[in-house]
């Protein structure tokens, strides 16, 4: 089964499942759901970027026309979880519109 958007009500549980445990085996609802995120256009997402393996990991984007080949987006971790979970809410914020951080605050 493949999706064409993220439904921010009725996925919202896979996002928690996410957050919980960004890095591991996966249900296959978050997995399609991971799978979709992935899918999105290369250029368009924000992507880590190791740095030193297993110690530190670059936020960054790949550059379009003009650009450098990958631009730093000026962040840096040090918690390859923290890392994956910011990830993990920019690309739901571009594909919802909706701040996770600030849903699951609540």
């Amino acid at each position: 089964m493949t999706i064409t958007s993220i439904d921010p009500t009725n996925d919202l549980c896979y996002a928690r499942e996410f957050m919980a445990m960004p890095i591991g085996r996966h249900s296959p609802n978050l997995q399609r759901i991971l799978r979709f995120m992935r899918s999105e256009p290369a250029l368009e997402k924000p992507w880590l970027l190791t740095l030193e393996p297993g110690q530190k990991w670059a936020l960054v984007r790949l550059g379009g026309p003009g650009e450098e080949r990958i631009v730093s987006l000026n962040k840096i971790y040090t918690d390859e979880r923290e890392a994956e979970r910011d990830v993990f809410v920019q690309r739901w914020r571009k594909l919802t519109g909706q701040d996770l951080n600030e849903i699951l605050s609540k």
